[in-house]
């Protein structure tokens, strides 16, 4: 439907910013790109279906309904030359593509004949040979006539939908409804070998600008890229829901585009076969599509032309942007938390959607919170500690001066330490100016940032391990932010049905955790080796345990107090026992063997030898 080629410096040819143009009629149009104006080709006598530009964007050839190709001037919109004897209608041409590499030989292939070759419902392929551009620049107007072509082969067994010469000037692709993709020698039209494997007729061609492949688009809805050395398939491109009209290579050539029935373009990545991108802006079928340069047109039967523009530098360019802005506003989040500024630094990893860094940060918070809290509470205890000054003071008097000298050192060990961190502390002021309070730091947030840590807190409170600190995070939330600003929040509704519903589950498992550690005790403290530990002040905590754990496990409060009534007993016997031996070692006076003792394992009472 339309066409377009580079062309050199000087004259209105057909370039990125002009191109050619067939409807549903018999007169093509030269279509300029800003403001859409058109120049007419007037010649034809019925409906025009093809169209093709010379590789210098000078001349233009077009085919249709009534059997004549002819071949105009872009920069006068004139005809030059006028080729008949197809007996069908002629479905495709192609100009030879090889580009001149030099200026010199610019010129001196204006003064050779082109060639081009044409594809008609005949099931025919035939190569013309046309005047020169000197002698073509000297009949506009009236235009020549070529009545026979050079060369006539009989190319498929059905009628012929497209044709297409290889950029080298080498090979010719021929596609018809045949469902066979056949490759040609260029000029002389020998056959060189076909290519199968579609299930329905191949509608387009293309040859690869930078290697030795080519893609066919066909009526099977799939898109296939064919080596040609042994003309096998090595791709296949589906993803189009209806028959493929026509296939393109980008520049690069490591990219395909391609147009369908279903009225999407879509861009394709060769090396994976994947889709890239899906463009949606025709509503009826793309029966043709050019690129030409950083521009692609693209026409349907929905009577629209777009023009599009490639922008694949422009979003590359910003993906590397984006990619250093966040890496740096990353050594932000870090440089924040080293400055102390923890808030500042949860805030922009809210931002920025980093979940990982935020758990990180908020993990650090937590372990710090709760080493500071135990450190405060053991200060702040009164009550005379194992190691203390007191605790020396309370022992018996008894006591061995061997294990009063101990106790001693012990707590002026104690004691030291205890000063050493008082002294940190007060050389340390700004603990307290980097102290995080998370309460504050929630209220700080705007409303965009609650949906973003709700949404964010939702999750967490889905996976195990992190349900911990989600369910921490949800408290300090529902403490600081009043109801009335929680329910203008997003999806708060269904928020709160899935934390609750996952809160029943995460209880439900430490319920069970905590049942099994009950089970785990009774074992060991009901074991035959007494494995329950004394304190030093001789009281038995194994037996308060013991009945704790029996009174889960089994309810039965009565058998536990019994168990409670002998173990004292028993305490107290080993309590003198113990005296007795210290007083023997401080005066080196033996002492007989302690009678042996009654233990009680379970309901039986055992005689330990």
């Amino acid at each position: 439907m339309d066409d377009e080629a580079d062309a050199p410096a000087g004259g209105p040819l057909i370039t990125a910013d002009r191109f050619v143009c067939i409807a549903n009629d018999e007169h093509p149009r030269v279509v300029s790109c800003e403001g859409f104006g058109a120049a007419m080709l007037r010649g034809h006598t019925d409906v025009v279906i093809s169209c093709d530009v010379s590789v210098d964007g000078s001349w233009i050839a077009t085919g249709g309904k009534d059997q004549v190709i002819k071949v105009w001037s872009a920069s006068t919109c004139e005809l030059a030359c006028t080729c008949s004897g197809h007996a069908g209608d002629a479905t495709a041409l192609s100009f030879s593509k090889r580009r001149p590499r030099t200026i010199r030989a610019a010129s001196q292939q204006e003064q050779l004949s082109m060639t081009l070759v044409s594809a008609s419902q005949d099931k025919t392929m035939k190569v013309w040979e046309i005047p020169s551009a000197k002698e073509l620049e000297k009949v506009l107007g009236p235009g020549s006539t070529v009545k026979k072509s050079k060369v006539t082969v009989i190319a498929h067994s059905k009628e012929v939908n497209d044709v297409l010469v290889s950029p080298n000037n080498k090979l010719i692709a021929s596609g018809g409804q045949d469902k066979l993709l056949r490759i040609w020698k260029f000029p002389e039209g020998d056959l060189l070998g076909e290519c199968k494997g579609h299930r329905r007729g191949i509608w387009c061609v293309a040859f690869s600008p930078i290697d030795q492949v080519v893609a066919s688009a066909s009526g099977d809805a799939t898109v296939r890229l064919w080596n040609l050395k042994d003309f096998r398939a090595i791709r296949s491109f589906q993803g189009h829901s209806s028959a493929v009209l026509r296939v393109a290579f980008l520049p690069n050539g490591m990219q395909l585009m391609t147009s369908s029935v279903d009225g999407l373009l879509k861009l394709w990545h060769i090396r994976t076969a994947e889709c890239a991108g899906t463009f949606e802006e025709h509503s009826s079928k793309v029966w043709c599509i050019d690129l030409c340069g950083k521009r692609m047109v693209s026409g349907g039967a929905d009577s629209k032309i777009c023009v599009w523009r490639d922008t694949t530098e422009e979003m590359e360019k910003q993906r590397q942007d984006e990619k250093a802005d966040l890496a740096l506003k990353d050594s932000r989040i870090a440089m924040l938390v080293r400055e102390g500024k923890v808030e500042a630094a949860l805030t922009l990893a809210l931002d920025l959607k980093r979940p990982g860094q935020m758990r990180q940060i908020l993990l650090d918070h937590t372990m710090d919170t709760v080493g500071r809290s135990m450190f405060t509470g053991a200060k702040s205890e009164t009550a005379p500690r194992s190691g203390s000054l007191e605790s020396i003071e309370s022992l018996p008097k008894k006591s061995s001066h061997k294990k009063r000298n101990k106790a001693k050192r012990a707590a002026e060990k104690v004691s030291k330490d205890s000063n050493g961190a008082k002294k940190d502390e007060m050389e340390d002021p700004k603990e307290e100016d980097t102290a995080i309070d998370l309460r504050r730091w929630v209220l700080s947030l705007n409303t965009e940032q609650l949906e973003r840590l709700v949404d964010l807190l939702e999750q967490w409170n889905s996976n195990r391990r992190m349900a911990p600190l989600a369910q921490m995070m949800f408290a300090i939330l529902l403490l600081s932010v009043p109801p009335s600003t929680l329910k203008t929040l997003e999806g708060m509704n269904a928020t709160c049905r899935s934390v609750l519903s996952y809160a029943t589950r995460h209880m439900a498992r430490v319920d069970s955790l905590l049942q099994k550690t009950f089970l785990f005790d009774l074992i060991l403290q009901s074991g035959s080796q007494g494995l329950a530990t004394k304190d030093s002040e001789g009281s038995d905590t194994s037996v308060e345990a013991l009945k704790r754990t029996m009174d889960v496990l089994l309810q039965d409060n009565e058998e536990g107090d019994e168990f409670e009534e002998e173990d004292e007993d028993e305490a107290d016997e080993e309590a003198s026992l113990e005296d007795a031996e210290e007083e023997a070692e401080e005066d080196d006076v033996p002492i007989t063997s302690a009678p042996p003792k009654r233990r009680r394992t379970g309901r039986k009472d055992v005689q330990e030898q």
